[in-house]
Parts: C-alpha cells; sequence; structure tokens
C-alpha cells in the first residue's frame, strides 16, 4: 500500500487534485482510495461540471502509479475511447475507489470509480498515455513501496 504522502512526492498535483489517499496493487487490478476534504475544485465552486473531472483524474493517477512501479515511466493523459459517468460523486454515501485494469496487449487501461456498494460513478475505456521525464529515485522509492519490481518490455 502506498499512501498519498509517497504519492505525491512524485506526481506534481496541486492540493485541489491530490485525489489519491492511498493506493495497491492486488496481481490484477490496481487500486486508488478517492482522498476526502480535497476543497474547491473550480470557483466559483457551485457552478456545476458535466464530466466529474476529480473522479476521472483519480483513474488516471491511479493508472500512472502502475505504470511508475512497473516501467518506471509517468504516464500523461493520451488517448481515451470512451468516458461514462453515471451521476456525482457527492451523492456517494460510502468511500469511492478507482478500479485500474491493465492491458499489456493493448497497451492500454480500463477504470472506474466505485463506491463499497458497487454503485459505479465513472468507466473509462482503453485509456492510453504518453511517457514522460520522471525522478529516477523518486520511482525506485514508489516501487519499493508497492513491492512491485520492474518489468523489462
Amino acid at each position: 500500500m502506498i499512501e498519498a504522502a509517497d504519492i505525491y512526492r512524485v506526481y506534481f498535483h496541486g492540493p485541489a487534485y491530490q485525489v489519491v489517499e492511498r493506493a495497491w496493487w492486488d496481481g490484477d487490478q490496481m487500486f486508488g482510495l478517492m482522498a476526502t476534504n480535497l476543497g474547491k475544485n473550480h470557483d466559483p465552486a457551485e457552478r456545476p461540471t458535466l464530466m466529474a473531472p476529480r473522479l476521472i483524474e483519480l483513474c488516471f493517477q491511479t493508472a500512472g502509479l502502475w505504470q511508475l512501479a512497473v516501467h518506471g515511466q509517468m504516464g500523461l493523459p493520451q488517448h481515451i475511447d470512451q468516458v461514462r459517468v453515471w451521476g456525482s460523486s457527492d451523492l456517494a454515501k460510502t468511500p469511492l475507489y478507482a478500479l485500474v485494469t491493465p492491458s499489456s496487449q493493448q497497451g492500454s487501461f480500463d477504470a472506474e470509480v466505485v463506491d463499497t456498494a458497487g454503485n459505479c460513478y465513472v468507466h473509462l475505456s482503453a485509456y492510453r498515455t504518453v511517457a514522460v521525464p520522471v525522478d529516477a529515485e523518486a520511482v525506485k522509492a514508489l516501487q519499493a513501496v508497492m513491492s512491485l519490481e520492474p518489468v523489462t518490455v
């Protein structure tokens, strides 16, 4: 399990988008627990958004943690085949989790944000990233915390 303090030593996000409280790998999927008390998403806060930007970002960052740990690369969003949003995370009564499934054959991720009752709020299909340089020492620390060994591609 990796905690937010370790995650945001590598990630560059400001407080409003430090959306991952903790993350872990079960051998098949990467999980990211949504942080609480993030403050305003935008200003003015009462204006609605259409696409749940922080829930989508939770998927991006959770997938990125897997990519950092396994490949030693930071990935920024490049492409998504489809994004589906079902309701506001404000309606969630329980914690929210990103469930990210990497596909090594496709070079992409499928991801969804669910609550503990199994209600789905967001689903991303075939999310792909573009690699950007990252501090090698920070990645080694992340890999050690997550207990994932780098894979040669």
